[in-house]
């Protein structure tokens, strides 16, 4: 009897041993492939559906091309509405026809952002997933255009849902925050 306890003891945590190093490589390989979903997504968003002016500041979206992509969904209407309300070009041939005619783009239009209020909205944000979060980093990253780290440190943080929510997410706060 003490033979088989002994037996069922060393089967038992040989298993345990294996599913404990096994495991976090099946979490990695998922947090990798959601990491570089959402750096692809915060790319697009930022890069080629951004309207940015002659100084390449983003001063809209081209939410045709953002459609076009992903399709409609709540975020992307929220967005609109809330790109409506500040006044926030969504038509890339507005600003293309305001430079060959060479028209000043009013200051209004140029988006800095104000990084005290980024803070307050993605902390509102997060306050949901009641984390810890070190916004710093992953501003920088986002300045740096290093769209994969700052996904990756998004996805450590425990920001669950769909990439496109949270790309979409991200945009109304960069607009809301906007000067």
């Amino acid at each position: 009897m003490n033979h088989k306890f002994l037996k069922i003891l060393v089967v038992g945590l040989v298993m345990t041993f294996i599913f404990n190093t096994i495991a976090p490589l099946g979490v990695s390989a998922k947090e990798h492939s959601d990491a570089k979903e959402l750096a692809e997504q915060l790319e697009f968003i930022f890069e080629e559906a951004a309207i940015k002016d002659f100084n390449g500041k983003i001063i809209g979206l081209d939410i045709d091309m953002i459609e076009e992509k992903y399709g409609t969904s709540t975020e992307l209407e929220q967005l609109k509405q809330e790109m409506n309300a500040i006044g926030m070009i969504q038509d890339r041939q507005t600003v293309e026809q305001s430079q060959q005619e060479n028209l000043i783009t009013p200051y209004m239009l140029i988006v800095e952002f104000d990084e005290a209020c980024m803070r307050k909205e993605f902390s509102s944000f997060l306050a949901s997933y009641s984390i810890n979060f070190a916004f710093s980093t992953f501003y920088q990253y986002m300045l740096d255009k290093e769209y994969y780290k700052a996904a990756k440190k998004l996805i450590k943080a425990g920001v669950k849902g769909s990439p496109w929510a949270i790309a979409a997410t991200l945009t109304q706060i960069s607009f809301k925050c906007s000067l």
